[in-house]
């Protein structure tokens, strides 16, 4: 029956009850900046000015079209390396780049298709208007936690360089990365994982862990 309530879902006329309240409730997070920055002493002129900057800052960018490059459907060749001078494993995946949230972010999805056990890694690539700093939030099946790093665009090489830490409780060190990713044209992309901290490195000023090659599929 309409207006029926299932759970924690609400059906029939219950959800034209519904808009009118998420409307107010993001109109109220609309407003908590404006009244903050109220009582900091902001003149009326300096509190618009800084709302309009925020509301500029919320909507994609020509950054966000450059990732939109990424969209679509790809073919991986990966190489791991488990410490220095080791001998590479190969592996081969298949990912999924979909830009979501109002073309705020690209969305990769990455399945191993070549090994027995199954593996998968979610990345979500933005660019912060804010700070002017590419961002990437990477999770995997290889954990229950994620890690973060940012990082600047270079036009000459066509690379995003990222640089990310995470605090290893179990081996009592912090991880430090550096990752590469460099979109060659709109069917090449490269990615390379350094690690940079003693530990990992051994000793050397870095360590590649990870190298991945995508290629269209058309």
């Amino acid at each position: 029956a309409a207006g029926r309530r299932v759970g924690r879902f609400v059906c029939g006329a219950d959800m034209k009850k519904l808009i009118p309240t998420a409307a107010a409730v993001i109109l109220v997070f609309a407003l908590i900046p404006h009244k903050l920055m109220a009582e900091k002493g902001m003149s009326e002129k300096e509190r618009q000015e800084a709302m309009q900057k925020t509301m500029e800052a919320a909507q994609p960018g020509k950054e966000h079209e450059f990732l939109k490059q990424l969209e679509g459907k790809w073919k991986v060749r990966a190489k791991f390396w488990d410490k220095p001078g080791s001998e590479p494993m190969t592996t081969d995946w298949v990912s999924d780049g979909e830009m979501i949230l109002g073309g705020r972010f690209l969305q990769m999805k990455s399945s191993l298709v070549s090994a027995e056990e199954p593996g998968e890694i979610l990345t979500i690539f933005g660019f912060d208007r804010r700070f002017g700093k590419h961002t990437m939030v990477a999770f995997d099946t290889w954990g229950t936690y994620f890690v973060v790093s940012e990082g600047k665009y270079n036009p000459k090489t066509k690379t995003v360089t990222y640089h990310g830490e995470d605090y290893d409780p179990f081996g009592d060190f912090t991880q430090k990365w550096r990752t590469e990713m460099k979109i060659a044209d709109r069917n090449t992309l490269h990615i390379a994982l350094y690690f940079t901290d003693d530990v990992l490195s051994q000793g050397q000023d870095e360590f590649k862990m990870m190298e991945m090659d995508y290629e269209r599929v058309k």
